[in-house]
């Protein structure tokens, strides 16, 4: 219980952080990613069940993209944005992560944030139109298991930082607990969904998109911060969508 709330302090804005922390248990909690996802999807489903009451299916879109970059605390939106403003810089890898630390958005940075938001509302607003609110619950967990993923898998590229840290402590243990959480949030839900197979294949493809983009950045950069490890999330995000709507 303890390593999901101190992953919970970390990946959104909830108030959970009272007591001061070990470097070890920050990065071991990376094994709780799939469930702070879990958290995060309950909460959007939640209110974008509510919301179909209401309002159609785009507005609640809007809402459901809201409350998701709201709740990390817009951390991962801009890790995307720094991320491709660096794989754009031609020189070193040196050089480009000297970007990343620059708090100004470049061209593609913005665009990168804007196709990805704007993929989110659109597939979102299918999936909700086709009665299918479930999607709402998943993708989330997509985004938090692909960042576990890279941690276990992939080197940090500084020394100093966040990323750094999970990578420190994340290893082949962090690796196979999250794949653990994962398979069983889908099993679970996918049974009582009666959608076991879409939301499977939906996951599998998420995450391997997210993590052949990790792999890229991992070559690109010499390894992964904490804003590489956020892009990755959005992307298995959009890619989870993307799956889930033709599986």
């Amino acid at each position: 219980m303890r390593p999901l709330l101190v992953a919970l302090s970390f990946l959104t804005i909830l108030p959970l952080r009272s007591t001061a922390l070990k470097e070890e248990e920050v990065g071991s909690s990376s094994s709780s990613f799939p469930l702070v996802g879990l958290v995060k999807g309950v909460l959007l489903y939640v209110m974008a069940v509510a919301l179909r009451r209401v309002f159609p299916a785009d507005i609640i879109a809007w809402w459901v993209i809201t409350g998701n970059i709201v709740l990390t605390g817009a951390l991962h939106i801009d890790g995307l944005s720094d991320t491709f403003d660096a794989i754009a810089v031609r020189g070193s890898k040196e050089k480009k992560l000297d970007v990343m630390k620059d708090s100004r958005a470049g061209p593609v940075g913005l665009t990168a944030v804007v196709l990805a938001i704007l993929g989110e509302y659109l597939l979102l607003k299918d999936i909700l139109r086709a009665g299918s609110p479930e999607g709402v619950l998943f993708f989330p967990v997509a985004g938090t298991t692909t960042m576990a993923f890279g941690i276990s898998l992939f080197r940090a590229a500084r020394r100093e930082g966040l990323g750094s840290l999970f990578i420190r402590y994340g290893g082949r243990r962090s690796f196979f607990l999250s794949l653990f959480w994962c398979t069983a949030v889908v099993v679970a839900f996918g049974v009582f969904f009666n959608n076991l197979i879409s939301l499977t294949g939906a996951m599998s493809g998420g995450l391997s998109v997210g993590v052949l983009f990790g792999i890229f950045i991992n070559r690109t950069l010499g390894g992964h911060t904490g804003d590489t490890l956020g892009a990755t999330a959005v992307v298995s995000e959009v890619a989870f969508l993307v799956f889930f709507m033709v599986v």
